[in-house]
């Protein structure tokens, strides 16, 4: 990336960060981390990337270890990691690390996590990615079985959006105020 002053011109993505486009959403400057949906360029698989701002660190969570190995994992995460580092930076996100040095915030670590259960077929990552939030958001006090029944988490998903569907469609479309609703 020759500008990272460019990224400013995208207001998408600008308004996504400072969360002004997403309802519900905080400015990236106010969290400690973010989930971030990684598809790799060569858009063959869906992946977690958990972007931590403290450690200036992005793990991505890979449900097809076994056929989608590190190499492509780290090959289809480069853009990511310049355009993210790049926002890092002129946000003044990076300086949320007490141990701020610019050298060392001119870069992001990458952890490729396969420790969690992965998928068996070729089109169940998006899926595996929801579970993973899951865990991540409880804090790991909820457990993956090794066994993971995809369908049947489909099921629950789609229950639980219809069951709370009032809740989202009120809120969604009510005009943007100062207060926020959270769900639990």
């Amino acid at each position: 990336m020759k500008d990272p002053n460019a990224l400013m011109l995208e207001s998408s993505l600008l308004k996504i960060v400072t969360g002004h486009n997403l309802p519900l959403s905080s400015p990236w400057a106010d969290v400690d981390y973010v989930f971030i949906l990684i598809i790799p360029t060569n858009k063959a698989h869906w992946m977690l990337g958990l972007l931590q701002f403290r450690s200036h660190t992005l793990t991505v969570f890979n449900s097809a270890g076994k056929s989608y190995c590190d190499w492509k994992v780290l090959q289809g995460t480069e853009p990511y990691l310049k355009v993210l580092l790049a926002l890092m930076i002129t946000l003044g996100i990076s300086k949320k690390d007490p141990d701020y040095h610019e050298p060392k915030a001119k870069e992001l670590k990458v952890i490729i996590d396969v420790t969690r259960p992965q998928q068996t077929n070729g089109h169940d990552c998006g899926i595996f990615m929801v579970l993973y939030v899951l865990y991540l958001i409880r804090g790991g006090r909820c457990s993956i079985p090794k066994k993971f029944d995809a369908s049947k988490f489909r099921m629950d998903i789609a229950t639980l959006l219809y069951k709370h569907q009032q809740v989202y469609t009120k809120r969604v479309n009510q005009p943007m105020t100062e207060e926020a609703l959270v769900l639990e």
